[in-house]
C-alpha cells in the first residue's frame, strides 16, 4: 500500500514536468533561428556577451538577452531628458516630470532640474526608456529589431544571518527565478551562457535545455571559483564546492568557448571539457579618434572635469582650447597644444584582481623624476569608471578613491570621469598610453580592456601574469611590468622628450597600426558561426 502511494505521488510530481517538456518541445518549430543569451550579471558590464548577441542577430538569429539590472535606487530616465553627468539623485522624488534635486560635483551646490523619473518596475522595457544600473548596453543592442532584452531582478542582500546562509538563499532564489524566466521564453536552439558567474546558471540552463531541447553553449571567461578564492581563500568550503559545481555541470554543456589557448588546454587536461578558443577582439568602433573628435571630447569633458580644462585662456576669442587641443572656430582647424600634458588611461572595476596601488606608486616616482629635471611632461591620469545611477559596485572602489584623494602631485592630475558608452572608445583613441592592472585570478584569462586599447592603436603597459604573452608582446606592442618601480621606469622611458615622433611610444603605435588586427565580427564568423549553423 505504501509503495503504491509513493508511486502515485512520484507520478503526480513527474507528470506536470513531462507535460511541460512535451509542450515546450512542441513549440520547437521556430527555435532553430532563436538563441537565448544569459548574463547572470550587469549586461552593460559584459561587452563580450553583447557582441555575441549582436553577431547572432547580424547572422539572422532572433536573440533574447537575459541580464541583471540592480533595481535598488535606480530610476528610469527618458533619453530626451538626460542631464549632464555625473550627478547623485536624492531619494525624495515624487511623480513623473517632477523637479528633482541633484548634487553637482563641479560646483558643490545642489541644483534642480526637471527630469522624467520614476522607480523602475519589472514591466518596463529597455526599448522605450533606459533603465541604467551600473552601465548602459550599447545603442546597437538597444536599437536592434532582432534583439529582445529581458531584465532579471537581483535579490537584495539579506541584512541578517551568517554569510553562508545569505549566499545560499541568494543562489536558491536566483535558480528558481532564472528557471522561471527561461521557461517563459520561447524555445531556442542554443542557450549562450557567460561563466563566471555560473552558479547557479549552468545547472539551470542545462535543465532548461533538457526540457526544451536547447543546446547549452558556455563561454568560459574565467573560473568562478578562482574569483571567489580571492575573497575567501582557495581552501574555503564554499570555494571547493563552487569548483566541484563548475567542473561537474560544465561537462554537461554541448559547446564550450574560452578566451585563451591556456584555458582551452586547462579545460581539456583538468576538466575533460573540449573548448574552442575565441579570443576577445576589438569591435569596429574601437579605433583611433580623429583630431577634431578628440577636441570635441576634450571640450565636453572640460565642462565638468578640471584636468581637461586649459590652464590659460586663448588671447584670440575665436579660439576654443582644452588642456590638450585648440580649435580656430573660424577655420575649424584643430591642433595639439605645444607642451600639452600626456594622457594616460586606465580602466577598472575596483575588484581584488586589480592592485591600483601599483599605478599610484609609479606615478609618485614619476613625479619625483619630473621634479628632478628630466624632460618629462605633466600627466593627466584618467581612471575610467562606469555609468552609475545607483550604488556603485566594486569592493575596493572607495578604498582607492580615498588613496587618490590623498595624492597632491604637482605634475600628475587624476580624473575619474563618468563616461557614456560611446565616449569610452573615443577616449581610448585619444590617449597616449594605456595601463592595465588586471591580474587574472586563474592565470588563464586575458583583460578585454587591453584588447580595446589595441583596437584604438593605443600602446599598453600591463602587469604581468601567466598567459599575458598571448596578448601583449613585450617590446613589440607594449610593455609588461611586475611592480611600481618597473612601471615608473617604463613611464620615464616612454614619455622622455614627449611627444617624440621617433620615441618608443610612437614605435608601438606604428606597430599596432601595421598589425591589421582582426576585428570581432570577422573573428566570430570564422570561429563561432560554423558551430551554431552546423547541422
Amino acid at each position: 500500500m505504501a509503495a503504491s502511494c509513493v508511486a502515485v505521488l512520484a507520478l503526480a510530481l513527474l507528470l506536470p514536468v513531462l507535460l511541460l517538456c512535451a509542450w515546450k518541445r512542441g513549440r520547437q518549430a521556430g527555435a532553430s533561428v532563436h538563441v537565448v543569451v544569459v548574463v547572470l550579471g550587469d549586461v552593460g558590464r559584459s561587452p563580450r556577451m553583447q557582441y555575441h548577441a549582436l553577431s547572432l542577430a547580424q547572422s539572422g538569429f532572433s536573440v533574447t538577452l537575459l541580464g541583471f539590472y540592480s533595481l535598488d535606487r535606480c530610476f528610469l530616465v527618458s533619453e530626451s531628458s538626460l542631464c549632464q553627468p555625473p550627478f547623485t539623485i536624492r531619494e525624495d522624488y515624487e511623480e513623473i516630470g517632477c523637479k528633482v534635486p541633484f548634487n553637482s560635483p563641479s560646483t558643490g551646490s545642489t541644483d534642480v532640474r526637471e527630469l522624467i523619473l520614476r522607480p523602475v518596475t519589472t514591466s518596463d522595457t529597455l526599448k522605450d526608456t533606459f533603465a541604467f544600473a551600473d552601465s548602459k548596453p550599447r545603442d546597437e543592442l538597444l536599437q536592434s529589431d532582432r534583439i529582445q532584452i529581458v531584465k532579471l531582478t537581483e535579490l537584495p542582500s539579506l541584512g541578517a544571518g551568517p554569510r553562508v546562509l545569505q549566499y545560499g538563499v541568494k543562489v536558491i532564489f536566483q535558480a528558481v527565478y532564472l528557471l522561471w524566466k527561461l521557461m517563459c521564453t520561447d524555445p531556442a536552439a542554443y542557450i549562450f551562457l557567460q561563466n563566471p558567474p555560473g552558479l547557479p546558471a549552468i545547472a539551470v540552463c542545462w535543465l532548461v535545455g533538457c526540457i526544451c531541447g536547447s543546446k547549452l553553449v558556455i563561454d568560459w571567461h574565467n573560473y568562478g571559483y578562482s574569483i571567489m578564492g580571492l575573497v575567501h581563500g582557495p581552501r574555503h568550503p564554499i570555494v571547493l564546492l563552487a569548483k566541484w559545481y563548475e567542473k561537474f555541470f560544465g561537462r554537461l554543456s554541448h559547446l564550450n568557448l574560452c578566451v585563451t589557448s591556456a584555458m582551452r588546454e586547462d579545460l581539456a587536461e583538468n576538466w575533460h571539457i573540449r573548448a574552442v578558443t575565441v579570443y576577445d577582439k576589438p569591435a569596429s568602433f574601437f579605433k583611433e579618434t580623429p583630431l577634431d573628435q578628440q577636441h570635441e571630447l576634450f571640450m565636453k569633458l572640460s565642462r565638468t572635469y578640471s584636468p581637461f580644462q586649459s590652464s590659460s585662456a586663448p588671447s584670440d576669442p575665436s579660439v576654443e582650447r582644452s588642456a590638450f587641443t585648440e580649435r580656430d572656430c573660424q577655420s575649424g582647424v584643430v591642433r595639439r597644444l605645444h607642451g600639452r600634458p600626456a594622457l594616460l588611461v586606465s580602466s577598472t572595476s575596483w575588484t581584488e584582481d586589480e592592485d591600483f596601488s601599483i599605478l599610484l606608486g609609479a606615478l609618485e616616482k614619476f613625479e619625483q623624476l619630473t621634479l628632478s629635471g628630466d624632460s618629462l611632461p605633466s600627466l593627466v591620469c584618467v581612471i575610467t569608471v562606469t555609468f552609475l545611477l545607483c550604488e556603485g559596485k566594486g569592493p575596493l572602489r572607495e578604498h582607492y578613491r580615498h588613496l587618490i584623494s590623498q595624492k597632491h602631485l604637482r605634475h600628475v592630475q587624476f580624473c575619474t570621469p563618468w563616461l557614456e558608452a560611446e565616449d569610452y572608445p573615443l577616449l581610448l583613441g585619444s590617449a597616449d598610453l594605456g595601463v592595465c592592472l588586471h591580474m587574472s585570478s586563474s592565470g588563464l584569462d586575458l583583460p578585454m580592456k587591453v584588447v580595446d586599447m589595441f583596437g584604438c592603436c593605443l600602446p599598453v603597459c600591463a602587469v604581468n601574469f601567466k598567459c599575458l604573452h598571448e596578448l601583449v608582446k613585450h617590446g613589440e606592442n607594449g610593455l609588461v611590468f611586475k611592480d611600481a618601480e618597473e612601471l615608473a621606469a617604463q613611464l620615464q622611458m616612454l614619455f622622455l622628450k614627449f611627444p617624440d615622433p621617433d620615441g618608443k611610444l610612437n614605435q608601438f603605435r606604428k606597430e599596432l597600426r601595421e598589425s591589421e588586427q582582426l576585428r570581432w565580427d570577422e573573428s566570430w564568423q570564422r570561429t563561432v558561426l560554423p558551430l551554431v549553423t552546423h547541422k
